[in-house]
């Protein structure tokens, strides 16, 4: 079980390192806000941004399965890693809303429903 804590440490700093490289390619998104862009860079940064969020979200759900395999056999509920794994989590999903509504908005338009 020493082993499986390990690799749950050494997941949630990757994971950490995966999120730096999201706000990476969120800011790169971001950048169009303030300069002209190409569609093929807006592109781009959208459909990267969007794999690099759904990749953390995925090894989130590794890293919580690893969570509940350690709580399961050693009856320790490794807390801090399982919170630290949510938070990360928000922070995934809160820059994916964000750009899909960024991107429908500014490709189709706003539009509301009365």
């Amino acid at each position: 079980m020493l082993r499986l804590r390990r690799t749950l440490a050494f997941g949630a700093r990757v994971h950490n390192y995966l999120l730096l490289l999201y706000l990476f390619s969120f800011s790169l998104f971001a950048a169009q806000l303030w300069w002209d862009t190409t569609d093929q860079f807006t592109q781009f940064a959208t459909n990267a941004t969007t794999l690099l969020s759904m990749v953390g979200l995925a090894y989130a759900l590794v890293l919580l399965l690893i969570a509940v395999v350690l709580w399961l056999f050693d009856r320790m509920f490794p807390v801090l890693d399982v919170l630290a794994t949510f938070i990360r989590c928000i922070v995934f999903v809160s820059g994916w809303v964000v750009i899909s509504i960024f991107t429908e908005v500014t490709q189709h338009g706003f539009m509301l429903f009365v």
